[in-house]
């Protein structure tokens, strides 16, 4: 149970770290601006060991989904973008919801 449980703690900040890094690929001011906020929330979610602020960060990446899950359907609406790109916000929720059940059992 014990390692269930440092796995989890690393599982959150390490999601973050993996969307920034996949924001980064994205040439643009926006997506690195979102991409070193994310980073620093996951660098932070290392540091800091406490379930508050896995609550905070959990909140911060829905809010996070939400906007790339708009942002994803409308370039795909007007710009016709790869299906893989659809793929990428409903990776996100379902790993969100997954979080937020563990977190929630305790």
């Amino acid at each position: 149970m014990i390692l269930k449980g440092n796995i989890l703690k690393l599982t959150i900040p390490f999601f973050g770290a993996v969307q920034s890094i996949w924001l980064l690929s994205f040439k643009s001011i926006e997506t690195f601006i979102a991409a070193i906020i994310l980073l620093l929330i996951s660098f932070l979610g290392i540091v800091i060991k406490s379930n508050t602020y896995n609550i905070i960060f959990l909140g911060i990446c829905f809010l996070y989904s939400v906007a790339l899950g708009l942002i994803m359907f409308l370039l795909f609406l007007f710009f016709e973008l790869p299906m893989i790109y659809i793929l990428v916000p409903i990776m996100n929720f379902i790993v969100l919801v997954y979080m937020l059940r563990k977190y929630g059992r305790r």
